[in-house]
């Protein structure tokens, strides 16, 4: 079917199974957003630290980012993961 033909696309991708994985990521107290998003490509949540910044500052939420814990998907975008950790 054409879904699983996106979905064999999408895994090729990443070098992780076609699952998308779970991650708890936490967000400390104080965390600039530059440590932010370096923590979420330690994680392999965003290939680039730079994208998630460009996509913070896109959506004009640098001050927004909330300190707490996240459930975050390896196959979100980077936009997806600002509206999830900015609330």
């Amino acid at each position: 079917s054409e879904t699983e033909a996106k979905k064999e696309e999408a895994a090729d991708e990443t070098d992780e199974t076609d699952e998308p994985e779970e991650i708890e990521f936490t967000i400390k107290e104080g965390m600039t957003s530059q440590e932010v998003a370096q923590s979420l490509q330690d994680q392999k949540l965003v290939k680039k630290s730079d994208d998630f910044i460009k996509a913070l500052r896109d959506m004009d939420k640098e001050m927004a980012v909330q300190p707490g814990d996240y459930t975050l998907k390896t196959d979100m975008s980077s936009a997806e993961i600002v509206e999830e950790i900015t609330r």
